[in-house]
């Protein structure tokens, strides 16, 4: 569980709130070069908390968030280094402003104490936080697909489904959000929904292969077997080793009858996941539809030493 602050938006000299901080930047550079005629010590503790602070600053953009609450732990110190100089300077041999110093720090320090207190009560979970964090930033894609993750992760796809279509309607070019709307209509099973929703991701994000696997899962739970080909093949394509492909287009094979087709393709996945057990279950199945009992005896025999409720499924279907 981590905060979330997103990117003022638009992220343009236009906003004026970025135009405000431009412009506190450039007033603070000056103070501080001015400040040089009586102290190093501003210029210096800010130079440290500049450089600390620097690989946070997205200039190798590494995350979507502006900023985050664990960025200034280290990079303080500088700050820190300057207020203990100014204090060092204020109260040398003054016992009267040593005095009020102390008093205004441990005001300050209440002050903080109590505000850190009501800020904690949004963090009580993920769920909290995150919907916390979307007041300040209501149209935030990316805060909007995370929280949507994390209610699809505790199972209330419901409110996932929700959040990611909020989400596709702020930015419809996000293929990341309908993938993940995909993939909530599924386990909804609104499938018509979700096969629409892989078709964009796909014209969005053409090389990426859970696209295709999720979308060929789609086509599977409507009955579309036929549908299910092409996609499967071409998530092979990109990730040839994909075991889920594999098993995607087996079953596609398997509802179409096209057994000797699956038997072929299975004898390639075993090569890449010789210990996957639906592939092991799968070629004895494929070896039984092709007329070679003994191949899935031996495929029994391996699922033994494997997972033995396989092994018994595929020994009843031997059996029979």
């Amino acid at each position: 569980m981590t905060s979330h602050y997103t990117y003022p938006q638009p992220f343009a000299i236009s906003n004026p709130k970025v135009l405000a901080d431009v412009v506190a930047a450039i007033i603070l550079i000056i103070m501080l070069v001015v400040s040089l005629r009586w102290t190093k010590a501003a210029l210096t503790g800010s130079l440290i908390f500049f450089i600390a602070i620097l690989p946070t600053m997205q200039i190798f953009k590494f995350s979507d968030v502006i900023a985050s609450d664990k960025f200034v732990y280290l990079p303080s110190l500088g700050l820190l280094m300057m207020l203990t100089s100014f204090l060092s300077w204020f109260c040398a041999n003054k016992q009267a402003k040593l005095l009020a110093v102390l008093v205004v720090v441990l005001l300050l320090a209440a002050a903080e104490g109590i505000a850190t207190r009501n800020y904690l009560t949004c963090w009580k979970d993920t769920f909290i936080l995150y919907n916390h964090m979307l007041t300040l930033a209501p149209d935030s894609v990316s805060l909007h697909g995370q929280l949507a993750i994390t209610y699809g992760r505790a199972g209330q796809n419901e409110k996932a489904k929700e959040l990611l279509e909020q989400t596709v309607a702020i930015d419809p070019s996000d293929g990341q959000a309908w993938f993940n709307l995909g993939v909530a209509y599924s386990k909804l099973e609104l499938y018509p929904k979700a096969i629409d929703a892989f078709q964009k991701t796909i014209r969005l994000s053409p090389n990426y292969p859970n696209a295709y696997i999720e979308l060929a899962g789609a086509y599977f739970a409507v009955g579309k077997f036929e549908e299910q080909i092409a996609p499967c093949k071409k998530a092979i394509e990109l990730s040839p080793n994909s075991v889920n492909a594999y098993i995607n287009l087996g079953s596609a094979y398997s509802s179409l009858g096209r057994f000797a087709d699956g038997l072929e393709l299975y004898k390639r996945a075993e090569k890449i996941a010789p210990q996957n057990l639906q592939i092991r279950f799968g070629l004895g199945y494929f070896y039984l539809k092709t007329g070679d009992p003994n191949s899935a005896l031996q495929q029994y025999e391996i699922l033994k030493q494997l997972d033995t409720a396989q092994a018994d499924a595929l020994r009843s279907l031997i059996q029979n």
